[in-house]
């Protein structure tokens, strides 16, 4: 077998992954804020730190399945965030779907695997084998809210960077996308987003999800689309699914306005290189990142196992 290496990604902040971070609080604000007249948060303030997993589906959430069941399709996005309320510092730490993990049982695979095999629990424990952090909280979305919210706000202007064209075997999903500045409706905002056939694979991906998803936090915050709440509510109802308290929700909807995206928002890709089909992790700059990020008052802490 071949490795091919590719650098990790250089440690700087890519500002454009506030977006994620932002757009799931603020549809969780809306969640839970439903039974209430008034949609500004009381003065609560995040006090301690917290890990927070978060799970983008490739298909609807819908209702939460029986426990007897817990198996879900696979995820596509998986960012960790790990939120330091002293510091006042976000970091978000998007994790390659294709990263190589040794899933108990099951032995080696990709990580976006775990969720067929045993639902968010299983994901939930793998991101913590992984990383070596444990998880306090997840909110997890599919793709079908992000769509409908690119279609409420009127589209998404993008530059396309490149020719995008993808079809699946059966011919029923297709992207089509050609380069040059444009805006994107629902359909063609997840086409992009989730285009990853190219030499980067998920790598140049999740850079994309990075840059449009700022963008659509950018247009919700517009005066003209505070009237669509409502139906911002609607979407959040059917389609968020979180462990998350309210209390906690609010807090975490309070610092994340604190927020200056520019300087207190850090964002990294999980250390690694390609090998073969897969993103494999780098044990040790896994471990040199996950203690660089580590928050003034500490976290709970697994110890990183081997992969292998």
């Amino acid at each position: 077998m071949t490795t091919t290496q590719l650098e990790t990604p250089p440690k700087k902040p890519f500002i454009v992954a506030a977006g994620i971070l932002v757009v799931l609080m603020i549809i969780g604000f809306f969640y839970f804020t439903r039974d209430v007249k008034e949609t500004r948060p009381p003065a609560v303030v995040a006090k301690k730190p917290m890990t927070l997993l978060l799970i983008g589906m490739d298909i609807n959430v819908g209702e939460p399945k029986p426990e007897e069941t817990p198996a879900l399709t696979r995820t596509d996005t998986l960012i960790l965030a790990i939120l330091d309320p002293v510091a006042k510092k976000a970091s978000l730490v998007s994790i390659p779907r294709d990263s190589l993990v040794n899933i108990p049982g099951h032995g080696l695979g990709r990580i976006n695997e775990a969720s067929v095999l045993g639902g968010i629990p299983l994901t939930r424990r793998m991101v913590t084998r992984l990383t070596g952090c444990r998880i306090d909280h997840y909110m997890q979305v599919g793709f079908e809210s992000f769509q409908q919210l690119v279609d409420l706000v009127g589209g998404i202007e993008v530059n396309v960077d490149k020719k995008m064209r993808y079809a699946d075997e059966y011919g029923v999903y297709k992207i089509k996308l050609d380069p040059g500045p444009q805006v994107l409706d629902g359909v063609k905002a997840l086409q992009y987003v989730r285009f990853r056939h190219e030499p980067l694979g998920d790598i140049g991906r999740v850079e994309r999800q990075r840059k449009l998803l700022l963008a659509l936090y950018t247009k919700l915050k517009q005066p003209l689309n505070i009237v669509k709440i409502p139906s911002m509510l609607g979407i959040a109802r059917k389609y968020m699914r979180t462990d998350l308290k309210t209390g906690q929700m609010l807090e975490l909807i309070q610092f994340a306005r604190k927020l200056n995206p520019e300087t207190d928002i850090r964002s990294y890709t999980l250390p690694g290189s390609f090998y073969e089909a897969y993103w494999k992790p780098d044990r040790a700059k896994v471990r040199e990142l996950m203690a660089e990020l580590k928050p003034q008052r500490p976290v709970r802490a697994a110890p990183v196992l081997s992969q292998q």
